[in-house]
């Protein structure tokens, strides 16, 4: 990881001046080695970070090692070393307040998990329809698709179109806001499902 400090207070950075220097770095940092993390951070938003006590400059500062300085980096990680950089009251508040967004972001990852879930199941139902040479159907009808095609012929177990189905409905409840939490149990149990009905679908695919 490397942290670059551009000084945004006596240099105006313009959209193309930032442009030009992100492809500059880049380019040097790619001629030297594919493994760097390079950070850019304005040397205002540094030193507000360092002010307030912020977790995020605490944390460059206590494990940073500077490689150039011209006066900047090591003061300040100096004072932090001697105790004087304390977090405001500021800046204490502004990571509480992010803390039931976050939660709230969780809550909603899962929820497209389980419509990520759907989609893997319709397209793998999709390239099964398509290997026996039917036109994949809108989602709705994949189910009933896949009961004439498949298990009438004894092709495919019927527990498998009551997955694609239990995984239709919950995607469209979840659309329309039915449903705004899921539990990781449910997840768990759904991701299970979606793969038996992947490994379902690779059998036929694979004939």
């Amino acid at each position: 990881d490397i942290l670059l400090l551009v000084n945004d207070v006596s240099i105006i950075l313009t959209p193309e001046v930032s442009q030009t220097f992100r492809i500059i770095t880049e380019k040097v940092a790619g001629r030297i080695s594919d493994r760097f993390h390079i950070n850019t951070m304005k040397l205002s938003n540094f030193w507000d970070y360092a002010r307030n006590g912020d977790p995020i400059a605490v944390n460059m500062l206590r494990d940073g090692v500077p490689l150039y300085d011209i006066g900047v980096f090591e003061p300040v990680q100096q004072l932090l070393f001697q105790g004087r950089i304390k977090p405001s009251k500021e800046a204490i508040w502004i990571y509480w307040a992010r803390a039931p967004n976050t939660i709230q972001n969780a809550k909603w990852h899962v929820l497209q998990a389980l419509v990520d879930l759907y989609w893997a199941a319709i397209d793998a139902a999709h390239a099964a329809l398509m290997r026996i040479g039917e036109t994949p159907p809108t989602p709705s009808h994949v189910p009933d698709m896949l009961q004439e095609k498949f298990v009438s012929a004894g092709l495919l177990e019927k527990k498998y179109v009551e997955i694609m189905r239990s995984l239709y409905k919950t995607a469209k409840m979840i659309a329309h806001r039915e449903i705004v939490e899921v539990t990781g149990d449910a997840y768990t149990r759904s991701l299970r499902d979606t793969q038996m009905f992947l490994d379902a679908m690779k059998k036929i695919v694979e004939q």
